[in-house]
């Protein structure tokens, strides 16, 4: 893959997408871009499903600021990362490796909320196929049919968008990006850390857990996270 020296483009990854040689060069930037608009798109798709199937508004953040829900972001990336040489490959064969990704990361997630602080995002119990409440087939049907919608359909117009940063301020705007994105996740799990800790009734030690009691109580990261239930006995910590 050649790209020019003045910045690091995405232009030769598209046109290698689109002209079928099979893989887009998974540098930081493309796989960034890709992590930050997943996790907008995921949450503005989840909040519609909410809409339209449950008649309610629900938006389901996942980080204290902005529209972002990182599972989706981190799915989109593995997506990518796993799919990427073999795109054009027979559809079942991309269904099924997306499917059991899927899978597994919602697994995954679901385990180390709990076990971390007792959180519990999604139950499944009672359903058809479901794997100890943490994914259940449906979704995972429903991860197979992402994972090859988005190599399939939506990978080449994600990266148009993403390619409609000027390449002048690519390093300045990513770098921005990456620091704030950084801070909201690094907060994020500060604040629900500290949630943690006031549902064990430890009083405040420091001045970010006293910041964190001011700025985050429990009933802003229950209007926040109205999705998720704090249960600390089913922590392991």
């Amino acid at each position: 893959m050649t790209q020019d020296n003045e910045s690091v483009t995405i232009d030769p990854s598209i046109n290698e997408y689109l002209e079928s040689k099979g893989y887009i060069s998974l540098n930081y930037y493309n796989l960034f871009w890709i992590f930050v608009l997943c996790s907008v798109v995921g949450i503005i798709s989840e909040t519609l499903y909410q809409l339209i199937v449950f008649d309610r508004y629900e938006l389901r953040a996942g980080l204290v600021w902005g529209p972002f829900s990182p599972i989706y972001g981190i799915g989109g990336v593995l997506f990518t990362i796993a799919l990427n040489r073999f795109w054009d490959k027979n559809v079942i064969v991309i269904f099924a490796v997306s499917m059991l990704l899927g899978s597994a990361l919602e697994f995954s997630a679901s385990w180390i909320m709990e076990t971390m602080f007792g959180i519990i995002s999604w139950d499944y119990s009672g359903t058809f196929g479901s794997i100890q409440g943490r994914t259940n087939f449906a979704f995972g049907m429903m991860w197979g049919a992402f994972g090859l919608i988005w190599v399939r359909v939506a990978l080449p117009w994600v990266l148009r968008v993403i390619d409609l940063i000027p390449r002048r301020y690519h390093i300045t705007v990513t770098t921005a990006m990456s620091i704030f994105m950084a801070m909201n996740i690094m907060v994020t799990i500060v604040a629900i850390d500290r949630q943690y800790e006031r549902l064990n009734d430890i009083p405040a030690s420091n001045p970010i857990q006293s910041i964190c009691d001011e700025y985050f109580p429990d009933e802003w990261l229950k209007q926040r996270f109205p999705n998720v239930t704090m249960d600390i006995s089913r922590s392991i910590r």
